[in-house]
């Protein structure tokens, strides 16, 4: 079970770039995974746009393989995303947001970053409670420097 995020203050993010973070998963070798719900944490050096399920928050959430249905919920500090897959999801990149990085605040890296999975079901309806794993990379900075 994971943690709630911290509620962090309200302090407006000025951006200076962005930064694209990578959720990648890795399905049990013997289950066929269809959908998930996961919790990405992040830290206060970024920041979405909007609140909740708004169209901004929504527009910078992007399934990477073709056949995903996804709903992002952000939380200022922690995004939960529901998404569910018309094949077992395979191994590997899952989701790609896109943060703004906040001017006047350390350049994160992706220990900054953490991924869990609250609850998974397989093929046959049958739900998941652990077994799936789930790791956050990021591309490259783009923007100033802070």
């Amino acid at each position: 079970m994971l943690v709630p995020a911290p509620l962090r203050a309200a302090a407006p993010c000025e951006p200076v770039g962005v930064v694209d973070a990578i959720i990648s998963v890795t399905p049990p070798a013997d289950t066929h995974v269809v959908g998930l719900k996961l919790q990405l944490d992040y830290p206060a050096g970024v920041d979405l746009p909007g609140d909740a399920d708004e169209a901004s928050v929504k527009a910078r959430v992007r399934p990477l393989p073709g056949g995903l249905m996804f709903s992002p919920n952000d939380t200022d500090g922690s995004m939960i995303v529901a998404l569910v897959g018309t094949t077992p999801l395979a191994a590997g990149p899952l989701l790609e947001v896109q943060f703004d990085r906040c001017k006047g605040q350390a350049v994160p890296t992706a220990k900054d970053f953490h991924c869990g999975i609250e609850q998974g079901s397989d093929d046959k309806g049958g739900l998941l409670s652990k077994g799936v794993g789930c790791a956050v990379a990021l591309q490259a900075q783009k923007g100033t420097s802070k």
